[in-house]
Parts: C-alpha cells; sequence; structure tokens
C-alpha cells in the first residue's frame, strides 16, 4: 500500500493535512483531516483508464468554503431535526435552524468544519487512517462532551471501509454519517444512466422540509422500488427535486452489516457494492446541486452525482417508533460501512 501525507494549509492555528492511500490494484484515495473527508476516490474502468468518481477540490480553501459536504464527516446528526428542537430526559434543546425551519447535518460548524486529530495504521491486508475529534458540552447546543472516531480503510481487495465509534458523559444524539458525491462516470456527467439495485422495501415520505410525515410506507410499485435493477434517471421526473430520501432494509435482528445495494455505471464498467450495519441509507441524486466548480476545472450540476448516507432514520426524536438516536453514557456508538469497488 502506498502512502502519503502532507500539510494542506492552517486554520485557526491548527494543522490540516492531506492522506493518501494506494493499492496495488489502482485503487486510491484522498483524505482530508478537515472534517474527517473523503476528498476523492480513483479506481479504473472497463478499458483500465483511471478516474476520479467522486466530486471534491484540490484545496483546503475551497473546503472552508461553501459547499453541499463533499465528502464530509457528519455530525453529531446526519440528515434533518424537524423545527431544530428536541426533548431528551424531560429537557428541551433548540439547534440551530440551518436548513429552513429545520436543524441540517450537526448545525452551522457540524463535525464537517472541524479539525480531526489524525492517526495512519496499517494490517496485512491493508492500511487506513484513523480520525478523532473532542466535541464538548454544548457545542452546536448538543448535550454531553463526545469523544468520536471516523476510520476509512482501503483494503488490497478493493474495499473501503468506514467505521465510526462514539462515546459521551451524558445522554445525547448521535447518528454520523458520510456525505460522499459518487459519479461512476466521472465529475461533469450525470447520473441519470447510474443503474442501482437495493432490497430496501420501505421508504420514508416527507413534507416539502424534507421532514418525515411519519409511517414507513412500502417501496413496491413506488419510484423507491430498486428490487430490479433500475436506472436513477427513470423515476427522476416524478419527483420534484429527484431522491432525498431515507430507504429502509429489511429488519434485522443483531448489528451485524447486511447487503445494502449495487450502483453500476454500464458506461465505464464501474460499481460500488454496499453493505451496511444502519437500518437505513439516504439515497440522494444531487437534485439541489447548482453549477458547482469542483476539482480538475470541471462544473458538477444538478443530478452530477449520488450520494448514500448510511444512518439512523431522520428526525428520530420526534418519532420513537424509529431506531434510537440516543447514546448514554457507558455505551458505545458502532456504525460501519463496507464499500465493494470493482470494474470491467
Amino acid at each position: 500500500m502506498e502512502y502519503t501525507r502532507t500539510a494542506a494549509g492552517e486554520v485557526n492555528g491548527k494543522t490540516v493535512e492531506w492522506f493518501t492511500l494506494q493499492n496495488r490494484r489502482g485503487v486510491g484515495i484522498t483524505l482530508l483531516s478537515y472534517g474527517a473527508t473523503l476528498s476523492s476516490v480513483k479506481m479504473p474502468d472497463k478499458d483500465g483508464r483511471t478516474g476520479d468518481i467522486t466530486l471534491g477540490f484540490d484545496s483546503l480553501e475551497d473546503y472552508q468554503g461553501p459547499h453541499p459536504y463533499f465528502g464530509a464527516t457528519i455530525g453529531r446528526y446526519a440528515n434533518r431535526i424537524g423545527g431544530g428542537e428536541f426533548s431528551l430526559e424531560g429537557r428541551e434543546y433548540r439547534l440551530a435552524a440551518n436548513n429552513g425551519p429545520n436543524h441540517l447535518h450537526g448545525g452551522i460548524t457540524g463535525f464537517d468544519k472541524q479539525i480531526w486529530e489524525a492517526k495512519f495504521w496499517e494490517n496485512a491486508g491493508g492500511a487506513g487512517v484513523s480520525f478523532s475529534l473532542f466535541s464538548p458540552h454544548g457545542q452546536e447546543d448538543y448535550p454531553g462532551n463526545l469523544t468520536v472516531t471516523a476510520s476509512y480503510f482501503l483494503t488490497e481487495e478493493n474495499e473501503l471501509i468506514l467505521d465510526y465509534q462514539a462515546e459521551t458523559d451524558q445522554t445525547t444524539l448521535v447518528n454520523l454519517t458520510n456525505h460522499t458525491y459518487w459519479n461512476l462516470e466521472g465529475p461533469g456527467n450525470t447520473i441519470h444512466r447510474h443503474i442501482f439495485q437495493s432490497p430496501a422495501d420501505r421508504y420514508l415520505p416527507v413534507d416539502e422540509g424534507s421532514i418525515p410525515l411519519g409511517p414507513l410506507e412500502p417501496a413496491a410499485g413506488t419510484p423507491f422500488d430498486f428490487s430490479r435493477p433500475k436506472t436513477l434517471g427513470q423515476d427522476l421526473s416524478a419527483l420534484p427535486i429527484g431522491y432525498d430520501h431515507c430507504l429502509i432494509l429489511p429488519e434485522k435482528t443483531d448489528s451485524a452489516s447486511v447487503y445494502l445495494g449495487t450502483m453500476t455505471a454500464p458506461l465505464t464498467g464501474r460499481s460500488l457494492e454496499f453493505y451496511t450495519d444502519q437500518p437505513g441509507f439516504q439515497l440522494y441524486t444531487a437534485g439541489k446541486l447548482q453549477e458547482k466548480k469542483v476539482r480538475g476545472g470541471l462544473t458538477a450540476e444538478k443530478f452530477g452525482a449520488f450520494c448514500v448516507e448510511t444512518q439512523k432514520f431522520p428526525d428520530t426524536p420526534h418519532h420513537p417508533e424509529y431506531p434510537s438516536a440516543v447514546l448514554k453514557p457507558g455505551e458505545q456508538y458502532r456504525h460501519n460501512t463496507r464499500i465493494k469497488l470493482s470494474w470491467g
């Protein structure tokens, strides 16, 4: 495994670093300690040409500017909390309303805007970088001192493993995810031709603010039915901004990872196969992306990428029937997602 570590710059007097890992089969990733960000993933196509399959930037300064969470680690709470408020153990908490009246992706200065400590490690199967963060009590108005680790591990067998752990000294909410924008045809293209298949059998209907309306609904016969492979573009016209919905995986009785789905681009032969131990994932097709300059001088536009954000459901504090995002002292938050990369 080839490995490099270089300085990216400074933020508030703290050094930010780039990390690159590349395996013997031509798969490479670039990480940034600002936001514990997966900045780039490169892989061959069916003709052996290596290219980037993510949206991102070349500079730390661009990551500090406005962008839609390209590749970032999201926390303390991924997705939305309706009304920007929640109740926990008899206390009311008000959060930043940074998405209309709602709270999104941890607030104004969420984990995506923090500088994480980094440690490189390797074993016989590959190499990785573990990013650690201390989030103090009251940060973005969440309760509890929280310690978090977000690890990326690239194997020699072309697997990318994302692993999260967290502990708290006071009851709080934790719902982490990674927000990589993928395009298996390469940045600058749309994702209409991508083919997705998933066993997700239910989804969460949402209101105009993307807040769940309540009950889970069957996916069968709806645009959210991917039980048989179909293009992402097939049903986009039936959705005002495309997909930005939580899809629910079949119920399971333990915390083991299960198959989430496979995304394929026939044009390039590239494929991503996802596994996770989370109960669902947010499928987002970048319907709100508007002519954003990205790495390589390219412009990413609406439907220029897809996101598969493994996580608990959105707005869980207001839906006790959903899997809980509450973390208590003495407990450990665990979250693992595995992605198999292939081509040909």
